[in-house]
């Protein structure tokens, strides 16, 4: 497969995903959703693929406490989500992370 079509099919593979999660939680958690916790790993490790995997954890956190939060404090379960994703991004500089050629890996 050529690099442009496989750039076109991944393309369209992440509007589908916002599309849908739009559907599912709305258009401000879907637009965190695919925002924040990128922002937030990138603070946090030194490779792409740590990026990605950091990333995921972090949507899988908020998509997990945010509806508890939404429960405890009688708001929307999908704009719940907003605040712990921010949060975890505002929390990022006060992780410390190992830097230099061992946190590389």
């Amino acid at each position: 497969m050529p690099v442009e079509r496989i750039r076109l099919l991944l393309l369209f593979l992440i509007a589908e995903a916002i599309a849908a999660g739009m559907k599912i939680v709305g258009m401000l958690p879907a637009a965190a959703l695919a925002i924040v916790p990128a922002a937030a790993a990138r603070r946090l490790v030194a490779t792409p693929e740590r990026m990605a995997a950091a990333a995921i954890a972090i949507g899988v956190v908020s998509v997990v406490a945010g509806p508890f939060g939404s429960l405890r404090w009688d708001v929307p379960a999908g704009p719940a989500i907003v605040p712990v994703t921010g949060a975890m991004f505002a929390a990022g500089p006060l992780v410390p992370v190992p830097r230099g050629p061992a946190s590389r890996g």
